[in-house]
């Protein structure tokens, strides 16, 4: 019966190696899964949010543009002045006037 008892408890400790291995793993492929997803949501949210702010800003500069214009009665040799003005105000924003051909005025 030793023998028989001998096999038992090996085949019980392979299983016990064996189960503990299975939720180790488990747990670290959910805990990876998890961290994944979390990763990919506020990516998928903060690119959303800054896409978003940046167009508005660059409407903001826009019809800051387009008011400095009407109050200089659209008058293009103020357009270097209100162009260098506008870049100004909005860091990294390069802006420029062009003519209806599409010719740069003030860049």
């Amino acid at each position: 019966m030793s023998r028989v008892e001998g096999l038992l408890q090996r085949g019980l400790g392979r299983l016990r190696r064996s189960m503990t291995a299975q939720i180790s793993v488990s747990i670290t492929l959910i805990s990876v899964l998890l961290l994944v997803l979390g990763g990919a949501a506020v990516d998928r949210f903060l690119t959303g949010e800054l896409t978003d702010e940046h167009e508005l800003t660059l409407l903001a500069n826009l019809a800051f543009l387009r008011d400095d214009l009407a109050a200089g009665g659209y008058d293009l040799t103020r357009a270097p002045e209100l162009v260098a003005r506008i870049e100004q105000r909005v860091d990294r924003l390069h802006a420029a006037v062009l003519d209806e051909q599409r010719h740069i005025i003030a860049s």
